[in-house]
């Protein structure tokens, strides 16, 4: 009799498992995972292919949407008072690149126009971020072309057949009108170069021995690439008045002082630390500078490059999506933590060698690395206990990582340009930049009560918010929960199974167990009986 119920038992494992299968892998867009601890914030959703803006909370519903007459260009970014800075893509045809915007905007709550500058013409053009510094005023990244001749007589050997190089530069802004802007502060790449091809032209110097300085013959990508630097990301310490950058085609970021006066910022002096804006301090790809192989090289295309606030866990570190573009490992995504080897006046460095850390503090992959991957865009904001919120951006993906590492909370863009899918839909075109993360008391969301409504078309019923326990197989009530404590009632085997099908509790009597003792979020509970799936609230 025992071999009978234990053969019946393996079958029940084997059925449940093909039936939470078929639930968990049926849903292919909208909220998917929602277990205990997963943040209760906000997420501003801004899908590249589509004019709407989407505000979704922790159940996966959207509580506010925005319009604009512009595509993503790409950020967007949720300011105190509720209205919405972001940038739109103005399809400028001289720079066909990836992640190319050229207007920057501020909507009100209600979606009106506040102000709208171009930061576009032939010869400029913003793309992929902006950091606002209050309302008005915000960095920004903005192309600027540079004819080859010009680069040729600064060292350029390399990719020398192409008409133009696009050179990067940061501007700060304050909007000054409906239409109108000043540029108060400004920092151009173009004025910090090194070669060492030429004796006779400017900037010679052994790249070696000019770290802080951006090597002109540093390029990677096909020759016909015009862009060569990319940057992809920008933000600002307020504490140390500096700026980071992510410059993907270097494999780098970058640190420059935003202490210094305009002419300072094109000059290697001044400035808090003394060095202008020459770089002050980078890391990721030694080999830019001359101070590493292929072997010491960290970053592969990594986007959205961020100090961890003070008062968070790892406090001041800088964290972010290291894309694994080409990596020689193989294709797979990762976020990397490193703290800085700042002294207080600058960063420490020894001269001959790659800037410190040598390695990441802190490195996540999933389990598999292959399972996650995104080989453009992306983004990783830090939460206060040490997790993570983290967007994939190629597959529309974003979700969160407690500080142990478990995936805690998903969520996939059910927005396809500009129309919906269905929860059984594949998910196309619903590539997202970033999704940016507002903690529950974030004064800019002014409906935080408002019920919101999914995006998704034949929403699964119910969703994860909106129960604990389904029930998925089985005659009998011999599996219950109460006050967070699973029953299980009956003097017969059960086992407690992953999504996986493996098992993680087993026994063979009746038991009473704290939901808290069981090292999962969403389990299945398997009698000769009953088989339940659980999800922790």
């Amino acid at each position: 009799m025992h071999h009978q119920r234990m053969n019946r038992l393996s079958y029940l494992i084997t059925v449940s498992w093909l039936l939470i299968a078929q639930i968990t892998t049926g849903q292919t867009v909208g909220l998917t995972v929602h277990g205990t601890n997963s943040h209760n914030g906000y997420l501003l959703m801004s899908p590249i292919a589509s004019n709407g803006i989407y505000l979704i909370n922790d159940c996966g519903e959207s509580i506010h949407e925005w319009t604009s007459a512009y595509k993503p260009g790409l950020s967007a970014h949720l300011l105190p008072d509720g209205s919405l800075m972001r940038t739109g893509n103005v399809n400028n045809t001289s720079f066909g690149g990836g992640g190319s915007g050229g207007v920057v905007q501020r909507l009100s709550w209600d979606n009106e126009i506040i102000w709208e500058i171009m930061l576009s013409d032939d010869n400029t053009c913003q793309h992929h971020d902006i950091y606002p510094l209050d309302l008005d005023r915000f960095l920004v990244i903005v192309w600027e072309k540079k004819p080859i001749a010009e680069a040729i007589a600064l060292g350029r050997t390399v990719n020398t057949a192409i008409d133009f190089v696009w050179s990067e530069k940061v501007q700060e802004i304050v909007v000054t009108g409906e239409n109108t802007y000043d540029v108060i502060w400004e920092w151009k790449a173009w004025d910090h170069l090194v070669q060492d091809a030429d004796t006779t032209l400017p900037n010679y110097n052994a790249i070696e021995n000019a770290p802080r300085r951006i090597d002109i013959n540093y390029v990677t990508g096909p020759p016909t690439n015009e862009d060569w630097l990319h940057f992809n990301s920008i933000a600002y310490n307020a504490e140390l008045d500096q700026i980071v950058l992510s410059v993907h085609n270097f494999s780098e970021l970058w640190i420059i002082d935003h202490s210094t006066t305009v002419a300072e910022a094109a000059s290697s002096e001044g400035g808090y630390s003394g060095y202008g804006g020459d770089i002050l301090y980078r890391w990721g790809n030694p080999q830019a500078y001359d101070q590493g192989t292929a072997n010491t090289r960290k970053l592969y295309g990594q986007h959205h490059v961020t100090w961890i606030p003070t008062g968070f866990a790892n406090e001041q570190q800088l964290i972010m999506f290291n894309n694994g573009l080409n990596r020689p490992q193989g294709d797979y995504s990762s976020i990397e933590r490193i703290s800085l080897p700042w002294n207080g006046t600058d960063y420490t460095y020894a001269s001959g060698e790659a800037f410190a850390p040598s390695t990441a503090d802190w490195t996540y992959t999933a389990e598999v690395p292959e399972e996650f991957y995104s080989s453009n865009i992306s983004g990783v904001y830090p939460l206060p206990d040490g997790g993570s919120i983290i967007t994939a951006g190629s597959s529309g993906k974003c979700f969160q990582i407690n500080a142990e590492e478990q995936v805690v909370w998903e969520y996939i863009n059910p927005v396809s340009a500009n129309s919906f899918l269905s929860t059984t839909q594949a998910a196309s075109n619903n590539t997202v930049f970033r999704f940016a993360y507002y903690a529950a008391d974030y004064s800019g969301v002014l409906n935080p009560d408002a019920d919101g409504e999914v995006l998704e078309l034949d929403p699964v019923v119910p969703g994860l918010c909106e129960t604990q326990s389904i029930e998925v197989f089985g005659q009998s009530d011999d599996v219950q929960l109460h006050d967070n404590i699973l029953w299980i009632e009956n003097n017969t085997p059960w086992v407690i199974i992953n999504l996986q099908g493996q098992t993680v509790m087993s026994g063979s009597t009746a038991a009473q167990i704290p939901l808290d003792k069981i090292p999962l979020e969403v389990f299945i509970v398997v009698t000769p009986k009953t088989v339940k799936r659980i999800m922790k609230l």
